[in-house]
């Protein structure tokens, strides 16, 4: 996976913080912890793991989210798997291709034509839309 940018590092550590805070509030209450060092104890230990553990899970979740509706290098395109491509020099200009091992290589999806240009970059489908 690409190297994660400060500003998405950033925003998952204040998501797993905020999540931390609230968990050790409730934690707090339901443990009765009345010590200022056990309360602060448990701060330590969570806020760790919020560092550690849930940051670097919600970042690598929201680049993935962003990388997932960008253009991405055709040498990162899965295999035998339809996806949306650019192939042309035409801004705008998309298909549906599908790569088959073979002499070949990239054919339309649609109806196994061999592709006349190569193409240069590809996305995922988009996420189907929710039910309403």
């Amino acid at each position: 996976m690409s190297a994660i940018p400060d500003d998405i590092r950033k925003e998952a550590v204040e998501i797993a913080m905020g999540r931390v805070n609230g968990m050790c509030m409730t934690m707090d209450h339901s443990f009765g912890l009345q010590n200022e060092d056990e309360q602060r104890g448990l701060k330590i230990s969570m806020t760790q793991v919020a560092q550690h553990d849930l940051a670097p899970a919600i970042a690598a979740a929201i680049l993935a989210e962003r990388q997932r509706n960008q253009w991405q290098d055709i040498s990162t395109a899965p295999k035998n798997t339809a996806v949306i491509a650019h192939a042309g020099k035409t801004v705008g200009e998309a298909c549906l291709i599908e790569y088959v091992d073979g002499p070949f290589g990239w054919y339309w999806a649609s109806d196994r034509d061999v592709m006349s240009e190569t193409p240069t970059h590809w996305m995922p489908f988009p996420s189907p839309p929710v039910p309403s």
